[in-house]
């Protein structure tokens, strides 16, 4: 399955799309954003299932386009809301129970790398390592070893990086 473009001009413009886009044998029961990620959870009308449906947003030239992933075919993202996972329950499909229990684990392994971090540690980003040395809003102030130099890192980049063992 390909993306879908729109002619549409803002986020939230496709997000109403999406919205009045519902399978007639379904309920859309709940709703959320994750950045670009639109989660969609669902109810059949017929036996009362419930299915998650991501639909990665994005924009090219102005325009917002989407691509849906249900969550029978293992979408490989993670960021859906732990509530939406729990409301979904158990499905009749094994490959979507692997996938919501992937993503529990996901968020909980999220949890505690988020207590691992504490200033004096030492991550390895690429090729460059750098300390941890003071949090500044959402980001970490951080010290590039070797260079002295010192700048912001955001959260998606300190949870990509490598922590490195501390050394006396």
């Amino acid at each position: 399955m390909g993306w879908y473009g729109t002619n549409l001009r803002s986020k939230q413009d496709l997000i109403n799309e999406l919205n009045k886009d519902i399978p007639s044998s379904s309920t859309l029961i709940q709703s959320s954003t994750v950045g670009n990620h639109y989660w969609q959870l669902f109810e059949r009308k017929d036996n009362g299932e419930r299915w998650i449906l991501l639909s990665l947003l994005s924009v090219y030239d102005g325009l917002w386009g989407y691509k849906s992933i249900c969550d029978s075919s293992f979408p490989y993202y993670y960021t859906c809301p732990i509530g939406m996972i729990k409301k979904a329950g158990k499905s009749a499909c094994e490959t979507a129970n692997k996938w919501r229990e992937t993503v529990l684990q996901h968020h909980e392994e999220k949890k505690a790398r988020k207590k691992l971090l504490v200033a004096g540690l030492l991550l390895r980003l690429g090729s460059s390592d750098y300390k941890l040395l003071y949090k500044s809003k959402n980001s970490w102030v951080v010290e590039q070893m070797g260079t002295g130099t010192h700048m912001l890192m955001s959260p998606k980049y300190v949870n990509e990086a490598t922590v490195l063992p501390m050394t006396a």
